[in-house]
């Protein structure tokens, strides 16, 4: 977002607010100008998958909006879409008044800063695509909660109700259709990622100490995927794991809580521990 205060278009007509169709506006080549999304070249290296593949599928699933923002700043990863496209304006005292001074900005695109927030849904589709053998489904609702949509609700009134589900016309067709479209279950992946993809983890159990629930998942680093080496997961250094004899303290207790390789966890004997073990390639 360019429009701060005192942030103006320097030709009406010209404006740079819809980030949505960024790169359909600005005609982008997302295979040819690929320094322009680093964070999506490096989760392809990173994975051991073409970008190319991964570009193809945030097109197949409507995410390209989420890759582009403007910028008031240039650089390696920028390209220029608009010379002196904004100006802003200072008032200056000279000579006994205020005269206003203009300063102008080129205006750029680059990647946006929140792309990450959209790595899990690629993640997910790299894992059940290219390493297929540790994609683990469990049966969830399609929705956390009951969508219900009136034939006469608006298309405001329905994204204002449920704008964190980001409904698709799709989803929106079928919910009138089958008034249990939103609680049907799904089979989705049961890890759960979080950050830029580095944050992987395999949910084990939930348990209640002392009236908090923890909820106990395992770590999976994404080198143990790409190398299928499980000794990558016992070896992991962790920290803040809760021991399920804490006493009343908790948190304020520095013994209540685990810390050292994940192989010598408190729950690593745990049945879920084994269902994934047996995913991997386990070095005797």
């Amino acid at each position: 977002m360019i429009y701060k205060e005192n942030i103006f278009n320097t030709n009406s007509q010209v404006t740079f607010f819809d980030s949505y169709n960024i790169a359909k506006r600005w005609n982008v080549n997302l295979i040819e100008e690929k320094n322009l999304l680093p964070s999506v070249v490096k989760l392809a290296n990173d994975w051991g998958v073409e970008y190319e593949k991964i570009i193809a599928f945030i097109k197949a699933n409507n995410l390209l909006k989420d890759c582009f923002m403007y910028s008031l700043y240039g650089g390696e990863h920028s390209r220029m879409v608009a010379e002196r496209g904004v100006f802003s304006e200072k008032r200056q005292w000279s000579y006994g008044s205020y005269t206003i001074i203009k300063t102008y900005h080129n205006v750029y695109i680059r990647e946006n800063t929140y792309i990450h927030l959209m790595f899990s849904k690629i993640i997910e589709h790299i894992i059940t695509t290219y390493y297929p053998k540790f994609a683990i489904y469990e049966d969830v609702p399609r929705f956390d909660k009951q969508i219900k949509i009136k034939p006469n609700s608006s298309i405001t009134e329905i994204k204002r109700e449920y704008t964190e589900y980001d409904l698709t016309a799709l989803d929106i067709v079928k919910l009138l259709n089958n008034p249990n479209y939103s609680t049907e279950t799904v089979k989705k992946l049961k890890y759960k990622i979080y950050s830029d993809g580095n944050l992987i983890y395999y949910p084990i159990t939930s348990l209640t100490i002392h009236g908090h629930k923890y909820d106990i998942s395992l770590y999976i680093p994404r080198e143990a995927i790409i190398n299928d080496d499980w000794s990558i997961v016992e070896n992991q250094k962790m920290f803040g794991i809760i021991k399920p004899n804490a006493n009343e303290l908790l948190g304020k207790d520095k013994n209540n809580w685990f810390e050292g390789l994940q192989k010598d966890s408190p729950y690593f004997n745990h049945k879920e521990v084994e269902t994934i073990k047996k995913r991997f390639k386990v070095l005797k």
